[in-house]
């Protein structure tokens, strides 16, 4: 009787955990990222060029946890990026007077939308903490390119269009914290393990590497309610 009892009780407490945290949750997100850029420029040779860069990103981020150890999450994200390396670029692109002089940026950018859809590995999963390992592919496009002229100096010129900007896969850590039973947050830093760039066709490069890895760091902060 007494066994019978315990076993009722723990599986009543199991059912109102899985209850409390087994819903879909949906919020706002931050996100800080680190990231490396490098490009082979044409000069008498070829040289290398690098720009590390930090940035922010905002967006929207949605998790479903299905079981004790596995979830599903995917949102959207806006991050403006910008690098800060001296290419030369294809200024005829912009209807300027065309010489024979080569033009330079000095800066170049993207405003990108990224969909991250992954899975969630759950090494802890209770009604106040959570403990995750999750792995993201992440499509972005682009729908906006600044330039900022160098050589010669002249205003900034955009370039508004939609493109596939990249692909890549992140993998991560995440720490979640139950506020209250409908509020939670969380903390995932990230490192990106491969990424496929997009060319930029207005950019004038010797070469520059299409498959690069390890080359984005980051931190996403989630704030979620369930549904």
């Amino acid at each position: 009787m007494k066994k019978n009892l315990l076993l009722t009780l723990f599986f009543i407490a199991t059912s109102v955990t899985l209850a409390q945290n087994y819903g879909l949750y949906i919020g706002p997100a931050v996100s800080y990222h680190h990231e490396n850029r490098s490009r082979m420029i044409y000069g008498p040779g070829l040289e290398e060029r690098s720009s590390t860069t930090q940035f922010l990103g905002t967006g929207l981020r949605m998790q479903k946890q299905f079981n004790r150890l596995f979830g599903l999450n995917m949102g959207l994200n806006y991050v403006e990026r910008q690098y800060e390396m001296i290419v030369p670029y294809n200024h005829c692109n912009f209807e300027e007077f065309c010489t024979y002089i080569l033009a330079h940026v000095d800066r170049y950018g993207y405003k990108t939308i990224e969909i991250p859809l992954g899975v969630n590995l759950y090494v802890v999963s209770n009604n106040k903490w959570e403990l995750y390992f999750n792995a993201n592919g992440v499509t972005a496009f682009d729908f906006q390119s600044i330039y900022h002229p160098y050589l010669p100096e002249t205003e900034a010129r955009t370039i508004n269009e939609f493109n596939f900007f990249s692909g890549s896969l992140t993998t991560g850590l995440g720490l979640g914290y139950h506020l209250t039973e409908k509020v939670k947050i969380s903390m995932e830093p990230f490192i990106r393990v491969i990424h496929a760039q997009r060319s930029d066709p207005i950019l004038i490069t010797g070469y520059e590497k299409k498959w690069t890895n390890f080359d984005n760091l980051g931190l996403h902060v989630l704030f979620l309610y369930r549904l």
